[in-house]
């Protein structure tokens, strides 16, 4: 790899550093302005979002990026419960704190998990999609803790 090649990538990851720390300003520019946001381009965010992390784990950056596990917890139990109240339960903390954690890691995805009507909560694509990949690693996480006792 030449050093041209090495500049270009840190430039990329700098820039996908930027990224995640002004979600949205990226989601602005995104959507060139437009209100409301299309299933479509929560995917195409989401596999963004990816992509840059990709690039920044091949830098060694990936720790600035990984959300906390208390955010995903939460996300993940509210997910499966489509209830922040439930979730809070299941995990023993408040309602608020649920809520936080989850628009925590919505901010830093820069994408909505979830569509929030009223007093009730739906998934959204992206939220679904990315639901099931964090019940997955918390689930192999669980698992490679209970090889290594």
């Amino acid at each position: 790899m030449t050093w041209r090649y090495m500049a270009n990538d840190a430039q990329q990851a700098s820039e996908s550093l930027q990224t995640a720390r002004h979600p949205q300003q990226t989601r602005s520019r995104l959507q060139g302005g437009q209100t409301g946001v299309s299933a479509h381009k929560d995917r195409a965010r989401c596999t963004e979002l990816a992509h840059r992390w990709a690039v920044l784990n091949l830098l060694g950056a990936s720790c600035l990026l990984l959300p906390s596990l208390a955010a995903l917890q939460a996300f993940e139990a509210s997910a499966r419960h489509l209830s922040f109240t439930r979730a809070a339960e299941e995990l023993n903390l408040s309602q608020g704190a649920i809520s936080r954690q989850v628009l925590a890691l919505e901010s830093a995805l820069g994408v909505p998990l979830f569509a929030r009507v009223r007093q009730r909560i739906s998934l959204t694509p992206a939220g679904a999609s990315y639901a099931e990949e964090v019940r997955d690693a918390l689930n192999r996480l669980s698992a490679a803790t209970l090889n290594a006792v």
